[in-house]
């Protein structure tokens, strides 16, 4: 993936992911719907709900960030690998400040 590919997918997933929860939340009064998601939690007992894994992409930019953060938190400063965290996190980092920036631009122009 290029970055600004990466950036324009996930800030698009991101900017509707409010419209995805509205349009669950109103397809739940459809009773064949309902019927669905039940059926598919009895069939999946114990996995994630269709909630559960919308909100998935969302939190994943974040949640590199903050396993990098980690990582380098657990490896010595001396080691092979720690420039290569430092530059991870920083790519990450710049990439999760681009997605803001982006959804900030687009909540501007939508007000």
């Amino acid at each position: 993936f290029t970055r600004t590919s990466v950036i324009e997918t996930y800030t698009s997933f991101v900017n509707n992911y409010k419209t995805a929860q509205i349009a669950i939340r109103l397809c739940r009064d459809s009773s064949s719907f309902n019927k669905f998601l039940e059926q598919q939690a009895r069939i999946h007992r114990g996995r994630l709900t269709l909630r559960d894994l919308i909100i998935q992409p969302v939190q994943r930019i974040p949640r590199y960030e903050l396993y990098i953060k980690d990582f380098l938190k657990c490896t010595n400063s001396n080691h092979a690998d720690y420039p290569l965290l430092l530059k991870a996190q920083s790519e990450i980092h710049s990439l999760a400040e681009q997605i803001d920036q982006v959804q900030k631009d687009v909540g501007s122009t939508e007000l």
